[in-house]
Formats: C-alpha cells, structure tokens, sequence
C-alpha cells in the first residue's frame, strides 16, 4: 500500500554555537558566499576540515556551482560534500554538511533505505528527526539518492533553504530545512521532484542479498551532472514553487502545474503551503488523458460551487462524469456530465465538497466527500478511481 505524508508542522532543534546579529545586506551576491569542499574523510571531523587550503578545492566545481546559484537559484551537492555559505543572512557564513547515514532503526543496516545527517557548525538534524519530517505516520524510507539543494525560494528574505528529495511510493517529494543560530526549522514540502534523473541513475547497487553503500568518489561526478536536469523554471526566486506535481484529491492524481508557495517568508519559521488557484483535470499529463467515472447509485450533487443557493442536480446511476477543477482552498470539485467537450469531459457541470483527501487522515485514508444530502466515501459513490489498494 502507498503510504502518504502528511504535512508536518516544523521540527525545531536547540544545537551548537549560536551565530551573530548582523543583517543580510541588499544587493549581496549569494555566489559571494558559497564554496563547495571536498567529502570528509572518515576519520576527520567537520570543523577539521574547514581551513583555508581545504577551501581552495575542487575549484571548478566550486566555480560553476556559484554560478550556477546565482543564476538558477538551486545547486546540487553531492552526499557527504560541504559547503560554507551563509544560511541566515547574517553575514557569517555556516559549515555545512550532508552524508547518508544507516545507523538509526529505520534504515536497519540497509542502504537503500539510508537517511541523510545534516550538520551546520556543529548542530545535528540527524536520521530520526528527517524520518519524523518525512515520515510522520511510519513506513519504510524510500530512495534518498539524488544529493541535496542548496536554494533560494525567496530572494528577497535572508534564508538559503536546505532541500532534500526522496520517493514515495510512486511519487517524488522534496523536503525543506532552515537553519538559525543553532536552530533548525522543517519549511515543509512538495509533492514532486527538483530533478529529473537520468535512466541509467541509480545511487545504491544490489548484490543479490543486500543494497550495498556506494561508491561515494565514484557517483560524485554523477550527481554533479545532475545540476542540468533540475527543474529551474519551477523555482522562480519569489516565494513561489510551479511544477507538474502530485496532489491526490480522492484518487491518485497529478497534475501539469502545482503551485506552493512560501508563507511569512522573512520569518524563520516560514511555511511552504500549498497554493495553486485550481487543479485541472483536463488537462493532459505525461500524455494520459482524463479517464471517465461512473456513479455507483443515485447522487445529488450541488448545482453551483459553494453551495450557497443550494440547488441541486440528481444523477442516476451508472451516469459516467469527469472531475474538472478542484480549488483546494475551498475544497471543491467541478464534475462534468453528458459527454461533449475536451477529452470528453462533458457539457453539463456539479459540484461536491472534499471533506478529507485521500490519505489525509490515517483513519480515514480512503477520504470524504461532502454531497447536499450526506457525506460519503468516494469510493462509495465513485467506480473506476485509482487508489493503492
């Protein structure tokens, strides 16, 4: 069964040195402040590693992964690389880095089920607290493999988001961290990924019995190669995310644009919510076209969206409708009847409330609709929806 996250609220953890007060200044060139380091050797602790000769490696990378920030807004790091940059905007740079770690009970010695270990100047967010993120209502870790982000979703607040992308199940999401002083806090995510991987990528190799750990040297320049397949155009620098994304209403479901949207920016403790107008239904996406319902008894559906005036129209079973539009702020449905139209979406329009989307509630993963007349499960009123099973 598919399992679905949640969104969490934000995860705040006390750790390490604090850093100073001043000000992120306008007109600061992000690339000013990032330097990418070579991985870690085993034996050698983060704050070892930081010195002045240790910054001047790997210069070509460091090079166009400035520019690359600068111009694009998101930078690829390979697992267990480190970066200093100035996360907080005030004007102190942090030592940052990520590795893949399978030390905690949820990854159970397996690497293909690793969870990342984030350090800045010495603070942890370690594997149980991205499971805790990422993971709220349990399951199995899925796939961390593509590296981490460093980006900016809003470049007009002083925070360099720290992202991370992972499966789960059949979709793609993409978790975000701030850091203070110290002080992490869990932005939120999206139901999509940053970057299209190639084919033949994969970070974990199987042996028969067990995923083995990679090759980290070797699959470096791999991820690296990475940062031309991230999906730019969907971070456009103003507190906004546009992707073609996953959003399951009553079914499993996406979407050709999905929008988020970065809440109180400025604050660290920002919120990533979701924020498209509508979803289109009508729309084609990765070239399948909306496929008709049926109606498993007669149901009366609300006329008009809202259902203000609260007229109705009843429809017998059997009738075959199409979803339209879903507003996710007001949660409701735009159904079309009596084919015609677009991808046979029908001439006729009605309209229902989701009380519960799918997965949203874990004692109710299934969802709830709301009609004039009663509230039910979609899959009481609804044949043919696709769901996990």
């Amino acid at each position: 069964m598919r399992r679905k996250c949640f969104y969490c609220l934000f995860f705040l953890f006390l750790f390490g040195n604090a850093c100073g007060n001043t000000k992120f200044e306008k007109g600061n060139s992000i690339a000013d402040s990032i330097k990418i380091i070579n991985p870690l050797p085993d034996n050698k602790s983060l704050e070892d590693e930081f010195t002045e000769d240790s910054l001047q490696k790997d210069k070509l990378h460091e090079f166009d992964l400035m520019d690359k920030l600068e111009k694009n807004r998101v930078v690829i790091v390979p697992w267990g690389d480190s970066v200093s940059i100035d996360l907080d905007g005030d004007g102190k740079n942090e030592m940052v880095s990520m590795h893949l770690s399978i030390q905690s009970e949820h990854s159970d010695g397996d690497w293909r089920y690793a969870l990342p270990v984030l350090n800045v100047n010495g603070a942890v967010f370690g594997e149980d607290d991205f499971y805790q993120c990422c993971y709220p209502n349990g399951g199995l870790v899925e796939g961390f493999e593509t590296g981490w982000y460093i980006l900016n979703i809003d470049v007009s607040d002083p925070y360099i988001e720290i992202g991370m992308e992972y499966h789960e199940g059949r979709d793609f999401r993409t978790c975000f961290l701030r850091y203070q002083q110290g002080e992490f806090a869990f932005v939120g995510s999206i139901e999509t990924n940053l970057v299209v991987p190639k084919q033949s990528f994969s970070l974990f190799t199987f042996d028969g019995n067990n995923f083995q750990e990679p090759d980290w040297e070797g699959v470096r320049e791999e991820i690296f190669a990475l940062q031309d397949r991230i999906r730019i155009e969907g971070i456009r620098g103003d507190g906004t995310i546009h992707l073609a994304g996953y959003h399951d209403i009553i079914e499993e479901w996406e979407s050709k644009m999905v929008g988020w949207r970065l809440e109180n920016s400025k604050d660290f403790q920002a919120r990533l919510i979701f924020d498209p107008e509508y979803l289109d239904y009508g729309e084609l996406v990765r070239n399948v076209i909306p496929v008709e319902k049926v109606l498993k008894q007669d149901t009366t559906f609300y006329l008009y969206k809202d259902g203000k005036d609260k007229e109705t129209v009843r429809l017998l079973a059997g009738t075959e409708i199409w979803f339209r539009h879903y507003y996710p702020k007001e949660r409701w449905m735009e159904i079309a009847y009596d084919e015609g139209g677009v991808y046979k979406n029908g001439s006729q329009s009605a309209w229902f409330q989701v009380l519960d989307e799918l997965y949203e509630n874990i004692d109710n993963p299934k969802g709830t609709i709301r009609l004039p007349d009663k509230e039910i499960s979609p899959y009481d009123c609804f044949d043919d929806l696709m769901w996990g099973g």
